[in-house]
């Protein structure tokens, strides 16, 4: 989930993505959510936020219906944003199923990631339908893409399914490169479906960084004295499963390199320990976001902003909205914390919610799909193991 480089920052920036400063904190005097818990645990919709979400649900089915191919794209892409609500979750799927297969590649391949961002157990046989799909044409068909978004989808779905349409499809080059990133996005995030993302990368591409390293060699390289080897096993870490007993040591040796004037060296550290936080760091996380940068223009300290403000959408989501309001004059910070949290809210696992809620106290939040009604942070995710695979966000 790095950022590195400002030029693709200022490439996103340029596409629209991102408006301006925002006057509002989290659960601001706008009220678009109010805060119903001191914690800021519980976070419900207030009524204009759920008096838009029909109509925008009922314009986007509308658009994916229709034979505006740009519409048609941008209407996929936010269904791939929002939060999956039960009573439109059967409309919302009748429209993306037709276009699972054929037609223009790229918005196929928009509405495989949104209908795997919806779909439920029920749905796992379409999914593998679009895995077994032959291409067309056979060579280079853009038909991979679509295939790869299928597995991902899989992966929190039915995780035997989605090793066996991996295994499928393996053999295609550019099958294995878009899968690749999508897996890599999973294995940062700490939802359930991490541990099964981590070792299908593993499977599929043992060299890879990210799953390269076991726990006990990246804590071995973070004793070391070499700048290169400490770097390559936070990358490592931002990655990692994580297991109770490795977490206070792992954390006890990312902690000293988390201040320091070069932000971008500093970066895999943060995000490594954001991965491995518990509420016992939020503090930690806290001063990261306050430590100041130390040039004028990109100096890497807002990416390390952005990743800990995504270690804070996990442990404490009011101090994230906090964090937004504090940092949102920066606008590398706005850039790289929206694509942190699009990456998360896409993901659909636990933290999926309070990445949505986040990304509408963006200045540009107007532009994010709106809440369900009557939204709470506290209720399980659909796709957690922990609870039924039917829960949904309170009707």
């Amino acid at each position: 989930m790095r950022l590195r480089h400002g030029f693709v920052s200022l490439l996103i920036a340029l596409a629209g993505l991102v408006a301006g400063p925002t006057a509002a904190s989290a659960g601001g005097a706008d009220g678009a959510i109010a805060i119903a818990s001191a914690s800021g645990s519980a976070m419900l919709v207030a009524d204009r936020e759920a008096q838009a979400y029909d109509p925008w649900i009922a314009d986007a089915i509308s658009k994916i219906s229709g034979d505006d191919e740009h519409e048609q794209s941008w209407a996929a892409d936010q269904l791939a944003l929002a939060v999956p609500y039960a009573p439109v979750r059967s409309k919302v799927l009748a429209a993306l199923e037709p276009h699972l297969n054929g037609g223009n590649k790229g918005f196929r391949q928009s509405c495989v990631k949104a209908y795997g961002h919806w779909a439920t157990a029920a749905q796992v046989g379409k999914l593998l339908e679009v895995v077994a799909t032959p291409p067309n044409p056979p060579n280079m068909s853009g038909d991979e893409s679509s295939w790869a978004a299928a597995v991902a989808a899989l992966v929190s779905l039915d995780p035997k399914a989605a090793r066996e349409a991996m295994e499928q499809r393996i053999g295609s080059f550019f099958f294995r490169d878009a899968l690749t990133g999508m897996l890599i996005s999973l294995t940062a995030d700490n939802g359930p479906a991490q541990p099964v993302a981590f070792e299908l990368l593993k499977q599929m591409d043992p060299s890879n960084g990210a799953v390269q390293l076991t726990v006990a060699d990246s804590i071995d390289l973070l004793r070391s004295d070499s700048a290169r080897d400490r770097t390559r096993a936070a990358d490592a870490l931002s990655h990692a499963v994580i297991r109770p007993g490795d977490r206070a040591a792992v954390l006890a040796l990312l902690k000293p390199h988390l201040m320091g004037n070069k932000g971008r060296a500093r970066l895999p550290f943060v995000q490594a320990f954001a991965h491995w936080a518990t509420a016992e760091n939020v503090a930690d996380l806290k001063a990261i976001i306050a430590y100041p940068a130390t040039a004028i223009g990109n100096t890497g300290h807002e990416d390390c902003w952005a990743a800990a403000t995504v270690g804070l959408a996990r442990l404490d989501p009011k101090a994230a909205g906090e964090a937004l309001a504090a940092r949102s004059s920066a606008f590398l910070y706005r850039v790289t914390v929206q694509r942190f949290l699009e990456m998360l809210a896409k993901a659909a696992g636990p933290t999926a919610p309070t990445a949505a809620w986040l990304l509408k106290q963006l200045p540009n939040g107007d532009r994010q799909p709106p809440l369900p009604p009557s939204f709470d942070l506290n209720q399980p995710s659909p796709k957690s193991p922990t609870s039924p695979a039917t829960a949904q966000p309170r009707a």
